[in-house]
């Protein structure tokens, strides 16, 4: 198993580079076993020594501290970028022979070594984007191997250092693959935009023909703990089915590294799904209208509106800011989007259901989309907060219309613009008064020595007692005219022969 690494097995630098040396040669028997008399062992011999001296990490911390009769090690590298680390380990070059020094193996490869300098072996920790979790077995032992009969035994120490890095978390939350094929036909793929790049986390798809369902293939990386759509937890990299009931469906799919030892919290990555099918129009049938609550507005329909002045669209006027609006459509199948042209915020609405909302300023424009049709069906939206025909006065002899409270439709109490004006909104915000003369109809008179000024008109409908200084003026009725003679004062009679 550890072939691959040998590339990077061994680093050589001079023994006064930084890290624990192999050997000082200072250390060194150099005349061999005469210069101490014979108090070193010698390979095959009992006491020959076979424990590590130094043993130290470029990375983490050992836990717990190296100490030469402790054999088993934790190495934790917390930093996932680290590409790998290097252990530097060293003898007792007091208890040797210049020429009868001990083998030393990793992970049962032998360990080639020189006294004099320093040598590390490098531990990769790049070979993949998942979690680093090794044992490296450092073996010092006796060159003259297992010796004794009749059953031999080697001089030998082993030290294990485990070896453990989290992974890249965002690497192995990444998906491999996303792609959709229509139904019942040999994987015909579905056309996807953008191209698929782990790093995109939006995609839409156009589903062809009307298709009411596509087959979803999504792949996340051999490291992953778990896959979800829509929040339901679904088996890794299985194909899966997407039913459209509607011409615009959206799902979210997600990729989930999830493990006790290295999370507390799952890690997951969400791409968004958009398959829209087409659906042909019938355009000679086709209908659309776009409304708001009659208590809060209304909304007309009118031609050359857009940018190019082509387009038919609609005005809508209401008096409070967040309206309510309604849609209604032929195709209920189709799915409808208002727009917001300056930020692109999409508000979906429903045929036939009130959808408020909220419009930003005074005056604002929205794009109602059509989704899922086979030729584009778009609409421009003028929104305007209309100022309320209170706020302006309305010329002699004209009345506003009644209240909204009275049941009336807005359209009739809404001005044309942001701000009244009384030459623009008049016709739309006033009405005739009655006039004063209407007040005999209501039992109602001036008083003594006062007399209706017949060109004046009330300022209530009906007129009511809070007329009669407006309408009475000081005079006297005139007198009824003399009713005309019918004939001559004189006595008229046949003439007789």
């Amino acid at each position: 198993a550890m072939a691959p690494r040998r590339r990077a097995l061994l680093s050589a630098s001079s023994a006064s580079a930084s890290g624990l040396a192999l050997a000082a040669a200072a250390a060194l028997c150099l005349g061999g076993r005469r210069c101490l008399a014979g108090e070193l062992a010698s390979p095959g011999d009992a006491n020959y020594w076979t424990k590590l001296g130094t043993l130290s990490s470029s990375e983490g911390q050992l836990d717990p501290t190296f100490s030469q009769d402790v054999t088993e090690y934790m190495l934790t590298v917390d930093n996932n970028q680290v590409k790998s680390l290097s252990l530097t380990f060293g003898l007792d070059l007091s208890k040797y022979d210049s020429t009868e020094l001990p083998k030393l193996l990793v992970n049962n490869e032998d360990f080639d070594y020189s006294p004099v300098e320093t040598r590390a072996y490098i531990i990769p920790l790049d070979e993949s984007i998942g979690p680093v979790d090794k044992v490296y077995t450092i073996k010092v032992a006796d060159p003259n191997g297992a010796t004794g009969w009749p059953i031999p035994r080697e001089n030998a120490h082993e030290y294990n250092v485990h070896v453990k890095q989290p992974p890249d978390f965002d690497a192995v939350i990444q998906a491999v693959q996303i792609k959709a094929y229509v139904p019942h036909t040999d994987k015909e793929q579905v056309k996807q935009e953008p191209a698929f790049d782990p790093l995109t986390k939006a995609y839409q798809f156009k589903v062809p023909n009307g298709h009411d369902e596509v087959k979803l293939q999504m792949n996340c990386t051999r490291f992953a703990t778990g896959m979800t759509v829509d929040g339901k937890a679904v088996e890794i990299n299985s194909t899966q089915t997407v039913a459209l009931p509607t011409a615009v469906k959206k799902i979210n799919v997600q990729c989930i590294y999830d493990d006790s030892a290295w999370t507390s919290v799952a890690a997951q990555k969400t791409y968004a799904l958009t398959f829209e099918r087409t659906i042909e129009i019938d355009t000679d049938n086709f209908q659309i209208a776009l409304n708001i609550s009659a208590d809060q507005g209304y909304c007309v329909m009118r031609p050359g509106m857009g940018e190019e002045h082509n387009s038919t669209g609609f005005v809508c006027r209401f008096r409070v800011g967040t309206p309510n609006f309604l849609l209604l459509i032929t195709e209920s199948n189709l799915d409808v989007v208002l727009e917001e042209d300056t930020t692109g915020k999409q508000r979906i609405m429903r045929s036939g259901l009130f959808v408020p909302v909220s419009i930003p300023d005074q005056r604002t424009y929205f794009t109602l989309r059509v989704l899922g049709t086979d030729i584009p069906l778009e609409y421009p939206v003028e929104t305007i907060r209309a100022g309320e025909c209170s706020t302006m006065s309305c010329p002699e002899g004209k009345l506003h219309r009644k209240d909204i409270m009275n049941i009336e439709a807005a359209y009739a109490h809404l001005c044309k613009a942001e701000v009244c004006s009384a030459k623009r909104d008049t016709a739309r915000c006033c009405k005739d008064a009655p006039r004063c003369t209407t007040m005999a109809l209501h039992d109602l008179s001036c008083p003594a020595e006062h007399v209706i000024d017949m060109g004046r008109h009330c300022e209530h409908e009906p007129c009511n007692v809070k007329d009669i200084d407006h309408c009475c003026v000081k005079g006297t009725a005139p007198a009824p005219a003399p009713e005309p003679h019918s004939g001559s004062s004189g006595h008229h009679g046949h003439h007789g022969h």
